[in-house]
């Protein structure tokens, strides 16, 4: 079985589908996680013990009736991991070792009040 073991910085990005751009931003999770699924650290400068094997935050926005963008901040990516918000597939995390930053889009109407995004492999 392939190791995977990575950090992740979720922020949802908020933007208007207009000609002007909206300024808008909500930090859903302002901390790095730690998620492996299999097996011992890779790495050293990762934790002996990982956070989790998948992520699920939850947090609360309003409604959206435009496309919105969700980007995070990833780091030791080597597996297909998967990214839900609300119960729905926005995508998967970028499989790439770098520290890159990757953006999602979100559809019309899938952010509600009281909103579940889950990273899971």
């Amino acid at each position: 079985m392939k190791k995977d073991s990575f950090l992740i910085f979720l922020v949802l990005c908020v933007f208007s589908d207009s000609s002007r751009v909206l300024a808008q931003q909500l930090t859903v999770d302002g901390g790095w996680h730690h998620l492996r699924n299999s097996g011992s650290r890779e790495w050293s400068e990762f934790p002996e013990t990982a956070e989790a094997k998948n992520l699920r935050v939850s947090f609360t926005a309003q409604p959206n009736r435009d496309e919105h963008t969700l980007s995070f901040r990833q780091y030791d990516v080597k597996a297909k991991w998967n990214v839900e918000l609300n119960g729905q597939l926005l995508g998967t995390l970028v499989e790439d070792e770098k520290d890159l930053i990757s953006y999602l889009k979100i559809p019309p109407g899938v952010l509600i009040e009281n909103n579940v995004i889950e990273i899971f492999s």
